[in-house]
């Protein structure tokens, strides 16, 4: 066995050149095998070098697969792609379901540069690099190079206003984003939202270091009635944590786009890998999902 593993590696010091010739995604897909056997036979021989060169080249050409595809899926229509020269393209033509490409575009967000950076991390680490590790390294990337200025565009800002019929509070902000904003009262860094009262009709984007304790305050004011109604904006990475849970009982929309944030440092930037998702804590859940519905997918927990 292991005599047949070595055989399908042998090629491991010419993937890359051939990844750089692949011109369809099947090409590309099978340099992905080949990389992944190699780092599996690596693993096996606990050779720690081979094992970060063919999980370099794994990724690599998981990023050149998904751009080779990219441009037959342009627009969505119901559960199918359509493409620009208007054939009818599903994922599963390419063996993808929805999870498993939007993974991959999320990790196609993340530059050569930072790839080369996290293996470099991985080395330094002596740890295996894995896709998964490479999202959660860009994730650290963007939080450390903004720190927690996302500043929300006045597109969805609008969409926030319609359907709640003012902002009376932003809790997690500044006078800059505050001229986006325009809420009645916003709290500053200086005046820890997370030790005030959240009154009326609140819009939150939360500080990306402190997600989870500004989203835990936030159902806690609505449950006790101080907050009449809000719209929440998050990571789309958050649903898997436990503090996420109780806003899968609310209308959520998740972005059919990565949002481009504002910066102190400058305009909207194109560095949000997660996408991101809203989400409604009030009654008229029909309002929120007619003004989000063209911002992405609009959805709610189906009752027990």
């Amino acid at each position: 066995m292991n005599g047949i593993i070595l055989q399908e590696i042998q090629p491991i010091g010419k993937l890359e050149r051939i990844l750089q010739c692949a011109t369809t995604p099947a090409q590309s897909k099978t340099v992905e095998s080949m990389a992944a056997a190699a780092k599996a036979w690596a693993k096996e021989q606990d050779d720690f070098e081979m094992v970060v060169r063919a999980a370099r080249i794994y990724i690599l050409a998981r990023r050149k697969t998904t751009e080779l595809i990219e441009p037959n899926i342009e627009r969505f229509h119901g559960n199918q792609y359509v493409g620009g020269n208007n054939d009818v393209t599903s994922l599963e033509d390419y063996g993808f379901t929805w999870k498993q490409w939007s993974r991959r575009k999320r990790e196609l967000e993340v530059t050569p540069d930072d790839i080369d950076s996290y293996i470099d991390e991985c080395i330094e680490m002596h740890t295996e690099p894995t896709t998964f590790g490479l999202l959660r390294f860009a994730l650290q990337i963007i939080g450390d190079s903004t720190g927690n200025e996302w500043w929300t565009p006045a597109l969805y800002i609008e969409s926030v206003r319609r359907v709640l019929g003012g902002i009376d509070l932003d809790p997690a902000s500044c006078s800059e984003a505050n001229a986006v904003v325009k809420a009645t009262t916003f709290f500053s860094e200086s005046d820890n939202g997370l030790i005030q009262p959240w009154i009326g009709r609140v819009f939150l984007n939360p500080p990306y270091s402190t997600n989870k304790e500004f989203a835990e305050k936030m159902c806690n004011e609505y449950a006790a009635g101080n907050s009449t109604e809000a719209i929440v904006l998050l990571g789309a990475h958050a649903i898997e944590t436990k503090w996420f849970a109780p806003y899968w009982d609310f209308t959520l929309c998740f972005t059919g786009h990565r949002i481009k944030f504002n910066t102190p440092t400058g305009p909207a930037i194109a560095g949000n890998i997660a996408g991101s998702v809203f989400v409604h804590l009030g009654k008229d859940s029909h309002r929120f999902a007619e003004e989000f519905n063209k911002h992405g997918f609009v959805v709610r927990r189906w009752p027990a």
